[in-house]
């Protein structure tokens, strides 16, 4: 599971809908603001969608994604983009690559 979810694609998506995570987001929009082709959004959000930290729903012929508000997961990662964002000093890792493999399920 965990490997599904360090696709750079995922970690480009995750980061536009946590931008905005109370509003609605469609494919097209999405695939526009994160420079990646529609095909891949559309595949990379079922597979968020199938971790948990992503729902959608129906408008029309339209499918909205948005974030699910109580994945522990989702929560998380936000966390991590906002203290990223508004961190002044760069983190370097000093724990070797095992960090790589991190593994989310303690957190859905």
């Amino acid at each position: 599971m965990s490997e599904k979810f360090v696709e750079s694609y995922n970690l480009d998506i995750i980061q536009e809908l946590l931008l905005e995570p109370d509003e609605d987001h469609e494919i097209d929009k999405l695939a526009r603001k994160a420079n990646i082709p529609s095909e891949n959004v559309q595949a990379e959000l079922k597979n968020l969608e199938l971790l948990g930290l992503i729902s959608s729903k129906k408008n029309g012929d339209k499918t909205l994604y948005k974030v699910n508000k109580e994945s522990r997961a989702a929560e998380f990662i936000q966390k991590i983009m906002i203290s990223d964002i508004t961190a002044d000093v760069t983190y370097t890792p000093t724990i070797p690559n095992r960090m790589n493999k991190f593994s989310f399920n303690s957190f859905l």
